[in-house]
C-alpha cells in the first residue's frame, strides 16, 4: 500500500465516526431531556469515569491508552455542552416562580469557627442541620449525592480576587446558584496562652489567608508558611499540636473555639477585606424578587468576541457586575467567561440578551438567578487602571493600593497594556465594566483625548491627558502632572513668582511643568532643545523663550529643571548638562525617580543647592488623580508617607 492508499482508508474510518458521532450526539439530547424531566444534573462525574474505564479496557494496544481518555474526556465535554444547550432550550431562560427554599441540610467547606459556617449562619440562621467537609470539591460531591441540600462556598475576595477553583467546580458540576451572601473577614494570628511572637517559628493558614495578610508576614520573612485545607483547620492544627513556635491565622470565633489567644489582632491588608459566598443547590430556584443574574459562555480567540458578545448586555440596557475568565481544558487560548449581571429571567431584555450570546457562543450555560446581596452599609470594590503599552515596571498599582488603603476605599488597581489600534474596544469596556477611573501614560496622554467628553483647562492647554474619570458613563480627563509638578515645590515652599526659571527637554514630560510654570508668576523660562528652530509650542507669551545648549551656559537663573530622560536607569552615570552651569541656580530639580538622586541631583547637593527628584511628583500626582476619583480632598501627609517608603527602592 502506498500513501494514497492510507489516506482512502482514514477518510472511510472518518466517514464511519461521523455518522457514530452524530448518533451518540442524538442520544445525548435523549438523555439531556430525560435528565430535565427528571430533575437530575447534566454532569454525573462517577458515570464519564466509568465510560473511560471501560473503553480503555476495550484496547487492544495500550500504547494508546493516554490518547483515548483524553479523547473519550473531549468528547463527553461536546456532549455535556449539547445537553446544557438543550436544557436552556426547554427552559427558555423563564421558570416557575416560586419562593426562597431554606428547608434541608447544608455543608460548608472546613471546621467549626470557619468564615463559611460564619457565612452560612448569616444567610441561613443557626440551629440548622451541617456537615462540614475538608475541600470544596468535597461540598460538589455531597450535594450530587443528596448528602446535603444546599452548600456554601467562597467564590471572591476584594483583597486577593477571585477563587478560581469554586469557578471551575460550578461548571463541572452543573448545580446552580440560589444566593449569595458576604461577610466582613478580620484574619488574627492566634497561638497558644504562652505563645510570643519571638518564638514563632511556623505559621499555618489557608492560601487566602497569607495572601491577605501578605503585608503583616513580609515583616516576619523568617516565620515558615505552611499552607492548610481552611483557616479554622489551622486553627485546630496549632491546638493540637500543643507548641508555642506554631500559630495561625485565622477567625476570633476560631481562636475561642479552641481556647487560644490572639497574639495580633486584624492582621489583614486592608481594612474593608470582604468575601462573598455562593449558596448552591441541586435546582434552579427563582422567584420575582431575584436581581442578580450568573451564566458562563466560551470566548474563541479571535478579534472582537468578547466585544461583540458583552456587547448584547449593552444593547439591552443590562448592567454587568463582574466577568472572570478560564481557560477551556485541553483548548489553548480558549476561554469560559463567568459573568453576573442584574435582572431576572422573566424579564424581556434578559431574555433578549441570553438567547443571543447562546446564539453567538459554542458553550453556554445558566448558572442561577438570585436575590444579590445588600450592600448597604458595606464599601463596594471599585475598579482603576493605568493604560499604557510597556507597563512592566510601573510603580502606579502600588502607589494606588497605599492611597485607597488610606482613605478606607475597597478598590483594585489594574495595569491596561493596549495596542494602539485597540483604544476604541478598550474605552467601550470601560464604560460597559464601570471602570472608576484609569491614568494614562505613554504613548496615550494625546490619542486618548478624542474619546473624552470634558478635557479640563489645564489639560488642553498642555494638551494631554493623564487622569480619566468615568462619571454618569461620560469621560472626564484631567492631567494630574500639572498639580504633582506644583505639588513638589509647594512642599519646601519654593514659589516661581518673579523668578527666572530653565527647563531642559521639550518633550512630554516638560509640558506640564512648563503650563505650571507659567500659570505662577515666572519672569522668565527657557526651554533647552538640541533643535530649537524645529519646535512649534503655539503658545504666545514674552516669558517663554526656546534656546539651544550653547546658549544655556550664557544664562543665569533661580531653577533648573531636567525633563530629558538623560540619567535614568541603567544610564545612571549620565548627566544632561555640564556640572558647571549648575553654579548658575539654586534650585534644581530632576523628573527622573528612578535612581531617587541622579548624577545631575548628585552634582547639586554637592554644591549645597536645594534639590527635587521627581518621586514626589509621581506619588502627588497619583493622589490628585484619587481626589478627582473619588471627588474627596486627601490629606498631604498621605503624599509625604508614600514618599518616604519608596524612597529606599530607588537609592
Amino acid at each position: 500500500m502506498d500513501l494514497s492508499d492510507y489516506r482512502k482508508e482514514i477518510d472511510e474510518i472518518d466517514e464511519e465516526m461521523t455518522r457514530l458521532f452524530e448518533k451518540r450526539m442524538d442520544v445525548a439530547v435523549k438523555v439531556a431531556e430525560y435528565k430535565i424531566n427528571n430533575k437530575l444534573p447534566i454532569f454525573n462525574g462517577g458515570r464519564e469515569a466509568e465510560v473511560i474505564h471501560k473503553n480503555v479496557k476495550r484496547l487492544k494496544n495500550s500504547n494508546y491508552e493516554s490518547l483515548i481518555r483524553k479523547y473519550f474526556n473531549h468528547l463527553m465535554e461536546l456532549s455535556r455542552a449539547l445537553q446544557q444547550k438543550r436544557f436552556n432550550e426547554i427552559n427558555n431562560y423563564s421558570t416557575e416562580l416560586s419562593g426562597r427554599i431554606r428547608d434541608g441540610k447544608l455543608g460548608f467547606q472546613g471546621l467549626e469557627g470557619s468564615f463559611s459556617e460564619e457565612a452560612m449562619i448569616k444567610y441561613f440562621g443557626g440551629n440548622r442541620e451541617t456537615s462540614h467537609y475538608e475541600t470544596f470539591e468535597d461540598v460538589f460531591e455531597a450535594l450530587k449525592k443528596n448528602e446535603i441540600d444546599y452548600g456554601i462556598l467562597p467564590v471572591e475576595n476584594t483583597s486577593t480576587g477571585a477563587i478560581t477553583e469554586v469557578y471551575d467546580l460550578m461548571n463541572k458540576y452543573g448545580f446552580y446558584i440560589v444566593g449569595e451572601e458576604c461577610i466582613k473577614i478580620k484574619q488574627h494570628l492566634i497561638g497558644l496562652e504562652d505563645a510570643t511572637l519571638d518564638n514563632i517559628k511556623e505559621v499555618y493558614s489557608h492560601p487566602q489567608g497569607f495572601q491577605q495578610s501578605s503585608e503583616f508576614l513580609n515583616v516576619n520573612k523568617e516565620w515558615v508558611c505552611i499552607p492548610y485545607y481552611n483557616t479554622a483547620t489551622s486553627v485546630k492544627k496549632v491546638y493540637d499540636l500543643n507548641d508555642v513556635t506554631k500559630v495561625a491565622i485565622g477567625s476570633e470565633r476560631a481562636a475561642k473555639l479552641y481556647g487560644l489567644k490572639i497574639l495580633v489582632h486584624n492582621i489583614n491588608n486592608q481594612c474593608e477585606n470582604q468575601t462573598r459566598f455562593l449558596i448552591i443547590g441541586r435546582n434552579l430556584e427563582v422567584n420575582e424578587n431575584c436581581d442578580k443574574v450568573s451564566v458562563i459562555f466560551s470566548l474563541e480567540d479571535e478579534v472582537g468576541t468578547l466585544y461583540s458578545l458583552l456587547n448584547h448586555f449593552a444593547e439591552n440596557n443590562i448592567n454587568l457586575k463582574k466577568i472572570e475568565s478560564r481557560p477551556i481544558k485541553n483548548s489553548p487560548w480558549k476561554y469560559l467567561l463567568y459573568v453576573d449581571f442584574d435582572g431576572n429571567l422573566n424579564s424581556i431584555e434578559v431574555k433578549n440578551a441570553l438567547k443571543l450570546i447562546q446564539k453567538n457562543s459554542e458553550y453556554f450555560k445558566l448558572l442561577g438567578n438570585y436575590k444579590k446581596f445588600s450592600w448597604l452599609g458595606v464599601k463596594i470594590m471599585e475598579f482603576f487602571g493605568l493604560l499604557g503599552e510597556k507597563l512592566s515596571h510601573s510603580l502606579s498599582p502600588e502607589i494606588h493600593g497605599v492611597i485607597l488603603n488610606n482613605i478606607e476605599k475597597v478598590g483594585a488597581y489594574k495595569l491596561f497594556e493596549i495596542e494602539r489600534d485597540k483604544l476604541g474596544e478598550f474605552i467601550g469596556a470601560v464604560k460597559l465594566f464601570k471602570v472608576k477611573g484609569f491614568n494614562v501614560t505613554i504613548p496615550y496622554k494625546q490619542d486618548i483625548m478624542k474619546y473624552l467628553d470634558f478635557i479640563s483647562d489645564e489639560a488642553k492647554r498642555i494638551g494631554a491627558v493623564n487622569s480619566v474619570v468615568l462619571r454618569d458613563n461620560k469621560l472626564y480627563g484631567y492631567n494630574t502632572d500639572y498639580f504633582g509638578f506644583g505639588a513638589t515645590f509647594e512642599r519646601d515652599s519654593i514659589t516661581f513668582i518673579n523668578k527666572v526659571a530653565v527647563i531642559l527637554g521639550t518633550g512630554g514630560a516638560c509640558k506640564a511643568a512648563f503650563t505650571y510654570i507659567l500659570d505662577n508668576g515666572i519672569k522668565e523660562l527657557y526651554l533647552v532643545s538640541r533643535n530649537p528652530e524645529d519646535i512649534d509650542l503655539n503658545i504666545k507669551d514674552d516669558r517663554l523663550k526656546v534656546i539651544n545648549y550653547d546658549k544655556l551656559k550664557e544664562i543665569k537663573g533661580d531653577i533648573i529643571i531636567n525633563s530629558t530622560p538623560v540619567g535614568m536607569y541603567p544610564n545612571n552615570d549620565k548627566c544632561p548638562i555640564d556640572k558647571d552651569i549648575i553654579d548658575n541656580y539654586d534650585i534644581v530639580m530632576d523628573l527622573i525617580y528612578n535612581p531617587l538622586e541622579t548624577e545631575l541631583l548628585k552634582y547639586a547637593r554637592e554644591k549645597e543647592k536645594v534639590t527635587l527628584d521627581g518621586l514626589y511628583m509621581l506619588v502627588a500626582q497619583a493622589v490628585k488623580a484619587q481626589e478627582i476619583f473619588q471627588e474627596i480632598d486627601i490629606d498631604n501627609e498621605i503624599i509625604d508617607n508614600i514618599y518616604k517608603s519608596l524612597q529606599d527602592n530607588f537609592k
